[in-house]
């Protein structure tokens, strides 16, 4: 009987430990769900700003107006931590990070070096490693506040843009996981999307104004620039690239530029091939991609480093201006040639961008490192990768042309 009690008891006693409920548990009533997180540096602090969602304004089913379903306040210190637990005098809610979908990094913190605070975002346990990094052109404060149609949430719709990137391969996607793999990786600088907030459409021209509307535009911009608010912006545009040597953020890459890069490591996943008409100069054919495999082989040449940069692409023609037939063998031929030649020109453009700015995003270096140790080790990598002769092969082929095999004509009765 003793023997049974002492076994009970000691029971009892292990499930003690066991069921001691949770220990570090938060009340949902007394945290602040951080949807968004952007890093800025000014002078020698770092400035964080948070997008904290509102609880009631989301239950309402909007922004309740105008007014956004989210709260953007910041905070400042020596280090990025210290910035965060600065919130706390401004926000009654502790930041809980768990829910981020997004971190913006601003382009004077970018110049200063990401270490300091990727190791922050690596070593946090509520955050996650699969969080979108972007940087901004300008401050991330901005893009933050901006205001963008169809989301309430920024950050929401920052995660969207990045998550649809492959619509048009402009722009590349990584997460903390992914730059932190670049940054730990010997031969390869990182590259980030680059995140632009802009007022209004940059691509839509409006029609020029005569100087007498110029000047009364002018005249009337000036008198109401005292009274004028300062609105957020609509516009948030994730187009190009930001690169990196080692941490620290080396310059912009266009559009070209960075799909240039994306051709040559087998980043591309979908967009549109505008080239010229095998007939008519002035009239262009739009190719999908509908596949693409891009590959870098390292060569050693005579002691010198090189690269033969493969790529393969399958195109749909989707779209013609003339009115000629396009699906005989001579004009597919010459279609593929124009392709291979855009994409090449596209490729060629990156290179020489990242030589420009020094930086090795292709991973030229990290290539021999894998591949061709020995040889790695034999080469000065800061003098040959100025040098490095890059060659090019690049196939492509056209499948289909959709539902239409023949261009639309006008008939020749339609009167004129």
């Amino acid at each position: 009987m003793q023997k049974r009690i002492g076994k009970l008891l000691l029971v009892v006693l292990i499930l003690s430990f066991l069921l001691t409920g949770c220990w570090n548990r938060q009340e949902i009533n007394e945290i602040g769900f951080a949807v968004g997180l952007g890093v800025d540096k000014a002078e020698k602090l770092y400035q964080v700003t948070t997008q904290l969602a509102l609880p009631a304004k989301l239950a309402e089913g909007g922004g309740g107006g105008e007014e956004p379903p989210v709260w953007v306040v910041s905070g400042q210190g020596k280090t990025i931590f210290e910035a965060i637990r600065d919130i706390n005098t401004r926000s009654p809610r502790k930041p809980f990070w768990g829910h981020l979908n997004v971190i913006v990094i601003g382009e004077e913190a970018a110049k200063d070096g990401m270490l300091p605070f990727i190791d922050l975002f690596s070593r946090g346990h509520e955050f996650r490693r699969l969080n979108q990094i972007v940087v901004a052109k300008g401050k991330a404060r901005e893009v933050l506040e901006a205001q963008p149609k169809l989301e309430n949430i920024t950050a929401v719709f920052l995660n969207r843009l990045v998550e649809n990137r492959g619509g048009q391969s402009i722009a590349p996607g990584v997460n903390v996981n992914d730059l932190l793999i670049t940054l730990s990786t010997p031969g390869r600088d990182p590259f980030l999307p680059k995140i632009e907030a802009r007022e209004k459409e940059v691509h839509i021209k409006e029609p020029p104004q005569k100087e007498e509307e110029q000047k009364a535009g002018s005249d009337e911009g000036k008198k109401g620039e005292e009274k004028k608010e300062e609105k957020p912006k609509e516009i948030l545009e994730l187009r190009g690239g930001a690169a990196f040597r080692g941490d620290k953020f080396a310059g912009w890459l266009n559009e070209a530029e960075t799909r240039g890069l994306l051709w040559a490591t087998g980043g591309v996943r979908s967009g549109i091939l505008s080239v010229e008409s095998p007939w008519q100069k002035d009239k262009f054919v739009s190719l999908e991609i509908k596949d693409a495999r891009g590959e870098i082989v390292p060569q050693l040449a005579a002691n010198k480093p090189g690269a033969l940069i493969k790529v393969k692409a399958s195109l749909n023609l989707v779209e013609q201006q003339d009115s000629r037939f396009l699906e005989d063998p001579w004009s597919l031929q010459r279609l593929q040639e124009l392709a291979a030649s855009e994409i090449k020109g596209e490729i060629m453009k990156g290179v020489e961008k990242a030589r420009t700015l020094q930086s090795d995003i292709f991973g030229f270096e990290g290539k021999f490192y894998k591949e061709d140790y020995n040889s790695w080790k034999k080469i000065d990598w800061k003098q040959k990768w100025q040098e490095l002769q890059v060659n090019y092969q690049v196939d492509t082929v056209i499948e289909t042309s959709s539902m239409t095999i023949r261009p639309v004509k006008l008939s020749s009765k339609v009167a004129r």
